[in-house]
């Protein structure tokens, strides 16, 4: 008969393994942690046993030892695999296509700046350029006579709420089938003075690739973050926490990013708030930065690097919160100042006008074209021959000004929607005593990550609007806007926004790298 070896004396402490009592799997040692959560997300105090022959150890384990692993409600933990794979396929698609977009924009944007032709030959510093900007304005003003009703075209560019002056600010005028009416509507006043003048910072209206650009940064980091919290949420097992060692290294690149944003944007503003007459008009979702740090601080991996410093925590978050409240009224701000029409009386141009968009070049007034009754000192005083007003390209496909304020419009509301959702559960108290506001509106609240990766839908299909616009402009025509004194009879050309104004040397690196940093 065999005898059995003696047990060596680490043997007698070998885990034991225990069934999985959902799916009956033995591929877990008894004493590994499951996550697990207070309801507000929190980790608890765990406490394990290791089982030897002569005795049971209980161990306790608390939250500084183990990873804080609180996620989002939206996306959800998934146990079914093809529910998996479609939530990662979902969130890894969109990111896809927001990068390829981002790609192309930049790449359009690159051949805007670099192969845009030079209308006219004129160097930008030069006194004609002072005159025609990057138009084709003196091809049709130096054209002979056409067989336009120039009585007519008169009476169709004349101003009905400005009294003295006319306004071209489409590539068609009375004919909207018709491309070329722009430049037969110019020709229509090739005895008007022409007047010089050079461009501020507020003469540059945005566009849809600036409208589209400013959201599209921050949208792809937070695809990106999204993707790294749906690689932690079914990570396979606790981790000892590493504190701010839980942030990737490539995370960091895209918090850089937005820190440069913050900041730029602020600067912005506050360029705008001295000199609202001439500064250019900051993009008024920056609020949305701080707001997502707010709240990415309450989720894995940000909350880790706090550690047990739940104050610590709670205090950042408030700060983010604040910047965010008052960045939002800022915005507001920035929106009463182009657009007073929503918020006070006026004519609707915003509160820039009659501030011109242009410095006449008083100076240069006498050797340009044409000929004026008034004199250069009675021109340049007529600040409303130096107001644009916006452009309309005949193939332009959508408002920018449109998107970006929809797209304020619903970071507002899908911010505010937990909030809401609290109050209503504070009304329903009374008759549903289980119902708790701060579950409400933990329930309410996905995380602002994926409220902003919503946004990339919209992104997504205006992506592919902007894409075809961008196309399009590649055969454009350099129009205009051009305003017309008919007392003085001179006659301003603005710049054309038919290359997204990148094909200006005016400061272009400097508007390029703001472009694409929301501000």
């Amino acid at each position: 008969m065999m005898t059995s070896k003696p047990k060596s004396p680490s043997s007698l402490f070998t885990m034991p393994r225990l069934a999985n009592l959902r799916t009956g799997s033995t591929d877990y040692e008894y004493g590994q942690l499951p996550y697990n959560h207070t309801p507000d997300g929190e980790r608890m105090l765990l406490s394990f046993t290791l089982y030897s022959p002569s005795k049971f150890v209980t161990t306790n384990v608390s939250s500084g030892d183990v990873a804080n692993c609180k996620f989002p409600s939206i996306p959800k933990k998934m146990d079914e695999r093809w529910k998996r794979n479609a939530t990662w396929g979902i969130i890894g698609t969109a990111f896809f296509l927001m990068v390829s977009f981002t790609g192309v924009a930049i790449a359009f944007t690159v051949v805007f700046a670099v192969k845009s032709p030079n209308v006219g030959g004129y160097r930008s510093d030069s006194p004609e350029y002072a005159l025609y900007k990057n138009t084709r304005f003196e091809e049709c003003y130096r054209a002979p006579g056409s067989t336009t009703n120039c009585t007519a075209m008169r009476v169709a560019l004349n101003s009905s709420t400005i009294t003295g002056f006319g306004y071209l600010r489409s590539s068609a005028v009375l004919n909207e089938n018709n491309s070329s009416e722009w430049c037969e509507a110019v020709s229509c006043f090739n005895d008007y003075k022409v007047i010089p003048s050079t461009p501020r910072d507020s003469a540059m209206w945005p566009t849809l690739l600036t409208s589209w650009a400013t959201c599209a940064g921050f949208l792809v980091g937070s695809l990106f973050q999204l993707l790294l919290q749906q690689k932690a949420l079914y990570s396979p097992r606790n981790k000892p926490c590493k504190g701010l060692g839980e942030v990737h290294w490539y995370s960091w690149l895209f918090i850089g990013y937005d820190l440069v944003s913050f900041i730029w944007w602020w600067v912005s503003f506050g360029k705008l708030a001295a000199a609202p007459e001439s500064a250019a008009t900051p993009f008024i979702v920056g609020w949305v930065i701080p707001w997502k740090y707010a709240g990415l601080f309450r989720y894995h991996p940000f909350s880790c690097a706090f550690g047990t410093n739940r104050r610590g925590k709670n205090v950042a978050r408030g700060i983010f919160y604040i910047l965010a409240v008052i960045q939002w009224i800022a915005s507001w701000y920035v929106i009463h100042i182009n657009l007073p029409s929503l918020t006070a009386p006026g004519p609707g141009w915003g509160l820039r006008a009659p501030d011109p968009s242009y410095d006449c070049v008083q100076s240069q007034i006498d050797a340009a074209p044409g000929a004026s009754t008034c004199s250069a000192t009675q021109i340049c005083s007529r600040n409303w021959l130096f107001v644009d007003f916006g452009f309309h390209l005949l193939y332009l496909n959508a408002n920018p000004l449109i998107a970006i304020g929809l797209i304020f419009l619903a970071l507002t509301l899908l911010a505010l929607s937990p909030l809401a959702m609290m109050i209503f559960a504070c009304f329903l108290r009374d008759k549903s005593p289980s119902l708790s506001p701060r579950s409400m509106l933990r329930w309410a609240d996905p995380g602002p990550i994926a409220i902003i990766s919503l946004l990339s839908v919209f992104e997504i299909i205006t992506g592919c609007i902007l894409v075809v616009d961008m196309v399009k402009r590649l055969n454009g025509t350099p129009d205009a806007t051009v305003a017309f004194d008919w007392e003085c009879q001179a006659i301003h050309v603005a710049l054309s926004p038919w290359r997204y104004y990148i094909d200006l040397d005016y400061e272009r690196g400097w508007r390029i790298a703001k472009l694409w940093f929301n501000s």
